[in-house]
Parts: C-alpha cells; structure tokens; sequence
C-alpha cells in the first residue's frame, strides 16, 4: 500500500472498488481494470481522473487508516520528531534555521541571501551607529609569550625565507 505522501485522484467510473487511484497509477488502472473489460467507455484520458475533495480524503482515511499528507487532518511532524531527525542526519541548528529560511522564502519566490542583505541593511540605521560608537571594546586576550626557543625559530625560519627570496 502506498505511503502517505502519495498523490491519489478520483477514478471516474462510479461503480470503480478502488475509487482511490495513486496519480503515477491512473492510466494503467483506468486500462487494465476498466478499458479493457468495457471497450465502450471512453479511452483514458488525464483529464478524467479528480483530484481528491476533502470529503473523499475523510473516506479514503475511514477506508484505508491512512491519512494522507494532502488531507487536512495531516499532522506535521511535532517540534521533538524535527529535533530527532536533526540530530539523526547531524544537522546543526544554525544550518537548520537557514534552511527553514530559505524554503519559506523560496515559496514566496525569494532567495534566503537577500533576506539577510535586507535584514542587515534595515538594522543598519544611524542611532545604531552612534550606539556603537559609545561601545566599549573589550581589550585584547594576552597571549602566552614565546619562549627564547620560538622566538629563535621563529627568527631562523624568517631568515631562511629572506635568503630564499633574494636568489
């Protein structure tokens, strides 16, 4: 039986058991269980077969136990499932915003790189300007000092490059 993600449509013959037809099995089902016992009915045509109503999508559920995605009883994933597949296919969180982002935006007709160049350029206003220029910027970390050793490597490697650079 085919999953939930599966597009099914209406079989046009009234009578027709299985009623629910998957989309990529329409004509080969209108052919075989139909056409070929009855040569009198019209010969198959795309356009024949209905795309499912919600009430055919409630029978197909009754029928089958199946709720398919297109049915608006679906329940999306809950906010724990995502967190699982995230960390499943290993998957950051940084990364799996973006993502969101850029299929939302992609719907829309966007792109997910101009989103952020036009957040960034409307954060970028004058008080936020002169807010940062009263920041106070932390001092730099110290850094460990090099011994004498490194700092006599260091001088020796800087030799050698200078005496490979004037040949």
């Amino acid at each position: 039986m085919a999953g939930p993600s599966k597009k099914r449509v209406v079989c046009p013959v009234v009578d027709c058991e299985d009623k629910f037809v998957a989309d990529t099995n329409k004509k080969s089902h209108y052919t075989n269980v139909h056409f070929t016992k009855n040569p009198w009915i019209a010969p198959y045509r795309p356009s024949m077969f209905a795309d499912m109503c919600d009430e055919d999508l409630d029978e197909y559920t009754r029928r089958t136990g199946i709720v398919l995605h297109s049915s608006p009883h679906f329940e999306r994933p809950t906010q724990s499932s995502v967190f699982d597949l995230m960390r499943e296919h290993n998957i950051s969180n940084d990364v799996a915003i973006i993502l969101m982002l850029d299929s939302l935006v992609k719907k829309r007709g966007g792109g997910v790189c101009q989103l952020f160049v036009d957040h960034a350029l409307r954060c970028a206003t004058e008080q936020e300007a002169m807010e940062s220029q009263n920041e106070e910027v932390a001092p730099p970390v110290t850094t460990k000092s090099l011994t004498s050793k490194q700092k006599a490597a260091k001088r020796k490697v800087a030799a050698a490059a200078k005496r490979s650079s004037k040949k």
